[in-house]
This record gives C-alpha cells, sequence and structure tokens, in this order.
C-alpha cells in the first residue's frame, strides 16, 4: 500500500509504515512510563547537565516542527497545519523560558531571577497552551476551505500573549504562589492542582482529536502522539512529586522522545516531499519540451536548441506536402494520425543522441543535426523523405501519397538562428516550387562548404 501523492501533509493519508514508526515511539514512552512510575518518588540526586541537555534538545525540536509546519500552512493554506504549528512554536517557546529561568541551568538564579519555586508556571502555560492548540487542530482537521484570516490572529495573538505573559510573570512572579519548596518538593497547589489538571486536560484532549481525525492521515498520527508524550510527561511529575526523582527525571525523557518522535518523520515526509516535488518537476520540463501530439519535440525544445547553434549544424526543415488538402478532405482525425505516423518516420531516422528532431509548427517539423557536414545532411534528408514516402499513407485527392518537402541550410558561423531558420525556410519554398517531395539545400550553405 503507497500513500497517495500529495505534498501537503495535512491531506497525507498515514501508510502502514507510519503506524508502526509511532506504535514503536509509544511503546517506547509508555514503556519507560511503566518502568518508573513505581518507583517514581525515589531520589536519584541532581544532574544539571541531563535537564539542561532535555531542554534545548525540546525546544530546538519543537521550534524546528513549527517552521516546517508553517511553511506547509503557508503552501496549502491548510487550516489544521496552522494551528497544529502555533501549538508546537507556543510550546518550544515556553520551554526556553523553563529552561531559561530554571535554577542553575543559565545562571544560578535564573536569566531573570524569577521568585523561587515559581518556574513551572511556564511548563504549565506551555501544556495548557499545546492542548488548546490541538483541539483547534482537531476542529479544522476535516476543514477544506482556507482560514487565513482566523490562523494569522491567532498566530499572532499567541505571540503578542507569550511576549506579555513572559514579561508579566517575571516583574510579578513572586506575586504568584509557590509550585515548590526550596528542598525541591511540590507545593500542595502544584501537586493536586497543576499536575492533575494538565493530566486530565491532556487526556480529553488526545481522545478529541483521535475521534475527530480518526487517525486517517500521517499528521493526526503524530499530533497524537505528541500529546501521548506531554500527558506521560505529567503523569510522571504527579507520581514523583519532587525535584530530581525518577518521575522528575523520567518526565523529561518523556517529552525528548516524543519531540524527537515527531520532528525525525517529519523531517522524512518533507525530503520525501522534496523528492517527490523535483520528480515532478523535472516530469513537467519534459512535459513542456514533448509536443502532445505526435509525441516528438516542440517548438519551445527547438528554439532551446536553436540557441545552442555551433560550427558544422545544419538545420533541415520539413513539411507534409498539400497537407492542408488531405487534412481537410480526410478529416482532422486522420489528418492527426498522418502528422503522428510521420513524426514517428522522422525520428526512426535522425539516429543520434544529440541531434532533435522537433514538430516546427502545423504540418512543419524541423531537425538539427550536430557535427555534420552538408553532403551528409542531404543523405539524412533523403532517408527521411524516402522513409515518409514509404510510409504509402493514401492521398488520392492529394496526389496518391503522403510525401515531405525538406530545405536544408548549414550553420554560417557568427549568424543568428533567425538567419538560419530564414535560409531553410528559403531552401524548402524552392523544394516546393520544384515539384515537391524533394530535397533542396541554401545556396549559401553550399557555398561556405566548397570554400
Amino acid at each position: 500500500m503507497r500513500t497517495s501523492r500529495t505534498p501537503f501533509l495535512a491531506t497525507r493519508p498515514a501508510s502502514p509504515r507510519d503506524y508502526l514508526g509511532a506504535g514503536a515511539v509509544l511503546l517506547v514512552i509508555l514503556g519507560i512510563g511503566g518502568a518508573i512510575a513505581p518507583a517514581a518518588g525515589q531520589v536519584a540526586g541532581p544532574d544539571i547537565d541531563v535537564m539542561s541537555g532535555c531542554c534545548v534538545a525540546v525546544v530546538v525540536c519543537l521550534a524546528m516542527v513549527s517552521f516546517l509546519l508553517y511553511g506547509q500552512w503557508r503552501a496549502g493554506r491548510h487550516a489544521a497545519i496552522g494551528f497544529l504549528a502555533i501549538a508546537f512554536g507556543f510550546c518550544a517557546s515556553m520551554y526556553l523560558a523553563f529552561w531559561l529561568e530554571y535554577p542553575d541551568l543559565v545562571s544560578a538564579h535564573g536569566f531573570f531571577h524569577i521568585a523561587p519555586g515559581r518556574v513551572a508556571y511556564f511548563w504549565a502555560a506551555g501544556h495548557v497552551g499545546t492542548f488548546v492548540f490541538m483541539l483547534a487542530f482537531a476542529a479544522t482537521a476535516r476543514r477544506v476551505r482556507p482560514a487565513d484570516r482566523i490562523v494569522t490572529i491567532a498566530g499572532i495573538a499567541t505571540a503578542v500573549f507569550t511576549l506579555a505573559f513572559f514579561a508579566f510573570f517575571v516583574s510579578h512572579s513572586a506575586d504568584f504562589p509557590r509550585l515548590a519548596f526550596p528542598q525541591g518538593q511540590f507545593t500542595q497547589i502544584s501537586a493536586h492542582v497543576i499536575h492533575p489538571f494538565v493530566l486530565g486536560f491532556g487526556l480529553v484532549t488526545l481522545v478529541v482529536v483521535v475521534a475527530a481525525t480518526r487517525l486517517q492521515r500521517w499528521v493526526d498520527v503524530y499530533a497524537s502522539l505528541f500529546i501521548i508524550g506531554l500527558t506521560t510527561e505529567a503523569y510522571l511529575l504527579a507520581v514523583g512529586p519532587e525535584k530530581y526523582s525518577l518521575g522528575w527525571y523520567g518526565a523529561h525523557w518523556e517529552i525528548v522522545i516524543a519531540s524527537l518522535g515527531i520532528t525525525i518523520p517529519l523531517i522524512r515526509q518533507v525530503n520525501v516531499i522534496y523528492r517527490q516535488l523535483t520528480a515532478e518537476n523535472r516530469r513537467l520540463a519534459r512535459a513542456a519540451m514533448v509536443d502532445p501530439l505526435t509525441g516528438i519535440a516542440n517548438r519551445r525544445a527547438f528554439d532551446v536548441q536553436l540557441e545552442r547553434l555551433q560550427p558544422n549544424t545544419v538545420l533541415l526543415i520539413i513539411d507534409i506536402d498539400r497537407f492542408k488538402q488531405y487534412n481537410d478532405l480526410e478529416g482532422h482525425r486522420a489528418g492527426d494520425d498522418c502528422l503522428r505516423r510521420v513524426a514517428r518516420a522522422l525520428a526512426a531516422n535522425v539516429l543520434r543522441s544529440d541531434d532533435l528532431i522537433s514538430r516546427y509548427g502545423g504540418d512543419e517539423f524541423a531537425a538539427v543535426l550536430h557535427d555534420i557536414d552538408l553532403d551528409d545532411a542531404i543523405h539524412v534528408a533523403e532517408r527521411i523523405r524516402l522513409a515518409v514516402e514509404d510510409l504509402m499513407i493514401p492521398a488520392h485527392e492529394a496526389g496518391g501519397r503522403i510525401t515531405v518537402s525538406i530545405g536544408l541550410a548549414a550553420y554560417l558561423p557568427g549568424e543568428l538562428p533567425a538567419d538560419l531558420v530564414r535560409r531553410a525556410d528559403a531552401a524548402l519554398y524552392r523544394a516546393k516550387e520544384d515539384g515537391r517531395n524533394r530535397v533542396a539545400f541554401d545556396e549559401e550553405s553550399a557555398l561556405e562548404t566548397t570554400l
């Protein structure tokens, strides 16, 4: 089973590989939580480096996820992706504030020296705000019409709120109730209000997201996985109510795993999208150079080739004799079939990969032959003329069978492409004047070759 080729995460179905990958990360998250929970209250001793490393990893991962999702929202205008980008961006900003103000991580008393025991407010605000935007994600998961204004307003309001909350809290942190004692234990408000509330809100958010999305898309699966990581983190903090306890350490490991669990697959998905878009651009570029009726190169490809002229290049302009009469008498369907058959005959006789055979326009074709002298080019032109005649396309009213007339001109160093085309056209006109079904070459080309 393969996912559909869509460049937007909002519409990319989840594949079995996505379910297996998310399931493996889920087992790790739940396994760590289940293993630590019975001994969550046991104090393991301080390790500031682990704490700091976890915070930095979470901030970097969530900021990267938010940035990539923002790019997806800008490209696809899916409201759900926009709210998800805001959710991860807000969570990253709150974890950044938590890291800056946590004692002994950046400085002994925090970067801005907030009142002791209050830093967990950033943690709580980050979780609650993330869950709120996850609910907005669930509410707009099936929305088809864009909601640019709503998402933009929500993003700006969130940025303003984040800055205002940080500034207000830094200047008034002492007015907020303490959440932790100097010895490291959580206070009653933290243990019995904040942690249970965050845990319950996370479980409700998870149920709503799963029910609304049914985990059908890639983004649904990994958004739910991240909610589980946040919820498990809150659970370990609730059962390990002391700083540097196993529950405290496990909570930070859980959020790191959850952050990596969405960052790595998202980067992989972006790489897959990039490869698909690159392949599609190449396909479109090739298609832009192909004539849809005949399957050979089109006029655009011919013009590009003509800009790269070098010495010993010969241009052939090939015209189907009396094609307008044939098309009028036999019908457009027969005319299209005639063009296709003639094009195949031309392509079969322009054998070198460096040469180009293209549809020049209407019933005219052109061939650009490189590194060839005029005599050999005339032989190629005669081979083409005979190949078309041998098709035996009946044209009773037009003279028996379909034939072509060909005009040749050799590139003269320093001349403009338009001059080369003009001389080949003049040779073609002379071939038609002399009775059609023949090859004529430009006199200037012959004179240059003789000299």
